[in-house]
């Protein structure tokens, strides 16, 4: 009887250290997750507002401005 009540008493111990680390673990995921979410929107925010200056950019660009910022990128009539 005696050691059945250890048993159990070991068992208790446990189940509550594997709860403690458990919720340590998942607490800190959680918290990596929020934090990875956080640097994304972030990234997002500069990508938008960066689209938006090379939008406002090339509105405000003349045709012959256009023009000869696309001639870098396309190819010449002979090639």
């Amino acid at each position: 009887m005696f050691i059945i009540s250890k048993i159990k008493e070991w068992i208790l111990y446990a189940s509550v250290l594997i709860s403690v680390v458990g919720g340590i673990y998942l607490r800190g995921f959680l918290k990596g997750k929020q934090a990875e979410k956080q640097k994304q929107q972030e990234y997002d925010n500069k990508a938008l507002e960066t689209r938006r200056e090379i939008n406002n950019e090339i509105s405000k660009a003349s045709d012959s401005e256009l023009d000869s910022r696309a001639s870098k990128w396309m190819r010449k009539p002979n090639e």
